[in-house]
């Protein structure tokens, strides 16, 4: 009782603290705010912790937040009246000598060593800009920006959150560290988007977050328990969340974010608000880059054509272009990983729903067959719900999607609760 005791005081003192139209608590709470006509995010709050990997687009978790810097980031942001941008964050690891390490896959450490662990953030770590890159290799500049989808008060005092990762995006200015970092940053398209928009960065970001992404993340997709409508104040035990969830309830919404079953619905609620735009002088420090320099900076390496012997052996046009090639030779590897590694029955739907369409595979091919027992048609392919079917969706947001996606196949420590391993 004295634990619960304790817990309803600390929330008392919540609700008081961020209700208050103190302005103190106001200086804290920056106006996030989406430049269209530049890609810029501006005061955009970070998430920073020494976890060794940055989190991939189109990917789905649960964080659970406890520490206290991140706990006031949250709160603020959840109960912040800054409209649809309060839900957005940007997740940016730590320099650390982890770095490089995919605590996620499977085979990457030595015999005999243990996985990292994420370990308590710290707000003294320094928090750098592109330019930084030319004078500091070990700068962490590249993130991902990430969106609240759902979220629950735990009795125990820590959020828990559903998260999507949603796009890449590079550092342009540190605002502050304290009371929790934020940062100006850059929405950074594939150059195959930039091409097709002839360089315009804008068009590249209205078409992404307003267009695209309200396909490629369903917000409607909740935490799978009874809730009141309205009710974000609402206090559950993590054991009361797993009996209403019901068997793998939780875990349906991992590791993949939800496609709709429409495409393009401009009208949700996940629009960030377009019409507004924040401008803001560009200093030395804050200046928007364009490919080439984030290159030369070294902040995004240039991809050499694929060229290797694998590809060679499968090219047999040559005019498709060279990213339906790469994606129908990519799939051709996957199919052969997951039959080396025995798991083609457990093969996951999401990424199964990417397999293109109108493509001759080799004969020894078997996930398209999969394809057919998931649809619960057994040789009827075509009733499967391939993201490909939908005419207005682009090929490249496929292959994009697929080139982040797969490398959950790599799997992860087999004694990890699939649930309970990211902490924030």
């Amino acid at each position: 009782k004295n634990k619960e005791q304790r817990m309803e005081d600390v929330r008392a003192v919540q609700n008081i603290f961020y209700s208050s139209d103190d302005s103190s608590f106001a200086s804290t709470a920056e106006e996030s705010r989406l430049d269209f006509d530049t890609g810029v995010f501006y005061n955009l709050p970070l998430w920073r912790e020494k976890m060794g990997y940055t989190e991939l687009p189109g990917r789905s978790l649960l964080g659970f937040v406890k520490d206290p810097s991140y706990t006031h980031m949250f709160e603020t942001l959840l109960r912040g009246d800054n409209g649809s941008n309060k839900f957005y964050f940007g997740q940016l690891r730590m320099d650390n000598n982890d770095v490089g390490i995919n605590v996620n896959a499977a085979g990457t450490l030595p015999a005999g060593f243990a996985p990292p662990r994420p370990q308590e953030t710290d707000m003294k770590t320094p928090l750098h800009g592109w330019k930084d890159r030319t004078t500091k290799n070990a700068a962490v500049v590249v993130g991902t920006l990430m969106r609240i989808n759902d979220h629950i008060r735990l009795d125990d005092g820590r959020l828990m959150l559903h998260l999507h990762a949603v796009e890449r995006f590079v550092v342009l200015e540190p605002k502050r560290l304290l009371p929790y970092p934020l940062a100006n940053v850059m929405i950074s398209p594939d150059e195959e988007e930039l091409i097709e928009t002839h360089n315009d960065i804008g068009t590249c970001v209205r078409k992404s977050l307003i267009h695209y992404n309200n396909f490629e993340f369903d917000e409607t997709i909740r935490f799978p328990i009874e809730r009141d409508e309205g009710d974000d104040y609402a206090i559950m035990s993590l054991a009361e969340i797993f009996i209403a969830s019901g068997e793998d309830g939780l875990g349906s919404l991992l590791p993949f974010a939800h496609y709709k079953h429409s495409c393009l619905d401009e009208d949700s609620d996940h629009n960030i608000n377009s019409k507004t735009k924040y401008k803001a002088a560009h200093n030395s420090g804050g200046a928007v880059p364009d490919m080439s320099e984030l290159v030369q900076c070294n902040v995004i390496r240039e991809v050499k054509s694929y060229s290797n012997a694998v590809l060679k052996r499968t090219i047999n046009s040559i005019n498709a272009p060279q990213t339906n090639i790469i994606e129908k030779e990519l799939w051709v590897l996957i199919d052969e990983y997951v039959k080396l590694r025995e798991v083609t029955n457990v093969f996951p739907k999401h990424l199964l729903s990417l397999l293109p369409r109108g493509i001759e595979w080799p004969e020894y091919f078997a996930l398209d067959k999969l394809a057919s027992v998931y649809s619960g048609v057994a040789d009827d392919v075509n009733s499967f719900a391939f993201v490909a079917d939908k005419s207005d969706y682009p090929n490249q947001r496929r292959q994009k999607r697929l080139s982040y996606s797969c490398t959950a196949l790599l799997g992860g420590p087999v004694n990890d609760h699939p649930l309970l391993n990211r902490t924030m």
